[in-house]
């Protein structure tokens, strides 16, 4: 290869490298709040805030609803995992119980351990709809900020006593959607669910529908906002 197309390819490449490094450095250092005012707009971003993308129809269509036949609200106990020692370190209480309330018995399906089930409410078409209304219309709440937002992972503590249950129509569990009211965290048995922001009172507009739905046990807050 001659030095002159040598040096051609050199100054090609040059301008692309110089590229690629500045795009990298722009998406890397995004400002984040460091002032209370800056502060205040990230709180504000994270307050849910119903926005009606979806009406009813659109919502029946998104996974997992689309998908079962039955929506069911249950409240349950949960196992007690708990063992006891004594101040030499032995051994003096095994579990009492560790049966999971949700227990999956083939792909796709999960049985439930009726005996820890405390209430339970299947969703007419129109209370699916107000359960849905909650998950995918509400948002977080638009403002003016080009930094971070950091979403809320919720307490440490994870005690769920609430579950959305999804059924086919053999009346067996294909999905459940699993919620601790108290440390506002939750668990979902698919990994194929979108579309859904749990923006700052997300939990507790959920908490209340469990309530109106007749749900009353694990309803109860834990931890004040």
């Amino acid at each position: 290869m001659t030095l002159n197309r040598i040096l051609i390819i050199t100054l090609l490449l040059i301008p692309l490298c110089s590229f690629a490094q500045r795009k990298r450095k722009a998406s890397y250092l995004k400002p984040r709040a460091t002032t209370e005012k800056e502060y205040a707009i990230t709180k504000k971003h994270d307050k849910c805030l119903f926005n009606g993308k979806f009406d009813a129809q659109e919502r029946r269509s998104f996974f997992p609803f689309n998908d079962s036949l039955k929506v069911r609200l249950i409240s349950y106990i949960i196992p007690d995992n708990s063992e006891i020692f004594g101040v030499d370190g032995a051994l003096i209480s095994p579990p009492t119980d560790t049966v999971p309330i949700f227990t999956p018995i083939e792909k796709g399906v999960f049985a439930i351990d009726m005996k820890k089930v405390k209430e339970q409410k299947r969703l007419s078409t129109a209370g699916t709809d107000s359960l849905t209304n909650i998950l995918y219309n509400y948002g977080y709440t638009p403002v003016k900020w080009k930094g971070e937002f950091a979403g809320d992972p919720g307490y440490k503590c994870y005690e769920p006593h609430n579950a959305v249950v999804f059924l086919d129509k053999n009346d067996q569990v294909k999905y459940y959607f699993e919620i601790c009211f108290g440390c506002q965290r939750h668990y979902w048995s698919t990994s194929k669910v979108n579309n859904i922001i749990y923006c700052d009172g997300k939990y507790e507009l959920l908490r209340k529908f469990f309530a109106s739905q007749g749900v009353i046990y694990g309803t109860k807050r834990l931890h004040s906002d």
